[in-house]
């Protein structure tokens, strides 16, 4: 009779501490349920830095043999008291592990405003804004000049176009290629013509050319348009040079022109006496 009174003590002292850590553990869990309700549901608010998914709702444990609708972490009670400290660090894991959530975290960015901020990057520029570049560039006739061209940094950061209003300084070249030249120069016996050239491809003048003709009437004098035997053998047509400022072409110039004119036509051979 003693031995079956003791038993039943001891199931009826189970079952008070069953019920005693049951409603201890609810009790837990609603404190909880209370916080995260004033921290407008955010478990992340009792601790930012636990890591892992958010134990809120959705999971249920055994407790005692009987089901209760905690919020996780909450560990099964088995009716003994040596299980106290389990169970209290059972629903102290429910804030830790609740504490840290990969949702609707809040993002900063990383922008031009935030780059100093911790794992920002700085956008990547090409140059600070308001900064000058400078350079110099070949120019010029064959490129044996030189121009200094300068640039600015915009305020986005990236180079401006380059300034190449500045003068052409150095250029050494006598001309441009296909650049022409001409000039006026005087006649021998009067009047002047006018002559021109062209700058060739290597930045050179080419040869002067007529592009008019002076009067050469003063160059040359007809001596025979048929030389006779007596005065000289084998000669037919002299010419002589008259005025020494006459070159050499335009003697032979006006000689011919003179004996269009006077003889008609050159009796072989032809002597020009310069």
């Amino acid at each position: 009779m003693v031995k079956v009174e003791r038993e039943k003590g001891a199931q009826m002292l189970s079952s008070k501490q069953r019920r005693f850590w049951v409603l201890r553990t609810l009790s837990a869990v609603t404190m909880l349920s209370a916080c995260n309700l004033i921290l407008d549901n955010d478990p992340r608010s009792l601790d930012p830095g636990a890591g892992g998914e958010s134990a809120v709702g959705g999971h249920h444990e055994t407790v005692g043999g009987a089901t209760s609708s905690g919020r996780g972490g909450t560990q099964a009670e088995s009716g003994s008291p040596s299980h106290e400290q389990g169970g209290e660090a059972g629903a102290g894991g429910e804030a830790e592990a609740g504490g840290h959530s990969g949702a609707g975290a809040p993002s900063s960015g990383c922008g031009a405003a935030n780059a100093s901020e911790p794992g920002c990057e700085p956008p990547v520029t090409e140059c600070t804004p308001g900064t000058t570049g400078s350079q110099s560039v070949r120019c010029g006739a064959c490129t044996t000049g030189t121009q200094a061209q300068t640039r600015t940094c915009t305020s986005a950061g990236t180079w401006g176009p380059w300034d190449t209003s500045a003068a052409c300084m150095g250029v050494t070249a006598a001309c441009s290629p296909g650049m022409p030249e001409t000039r006026s120069v005087s006649c021998p016996c009067s009047g002047s013509k006018t002559q021109s050239r062209a700058c060739s491809a290597t930045c050179t003048w080419g040869n002067w050319s007529d592009t008019s003709s002076c009067d050469l009437t003063c160059c040359s004098k007809i001596v025979y348009c048929d030389t006779p035997d007596d005065v000289a053998k084998n000669r037919g047509t002299w010419c002589q040079k008259k005025d020494a400022d006459c070159s050499n072409a335009e003697v032979d110039a006006d000689c011919n022109a003179s004996i269009k004119d006077v003889c008609g036509s050159v009796v072989n051979p032809l002597f020009i006496e310069h």
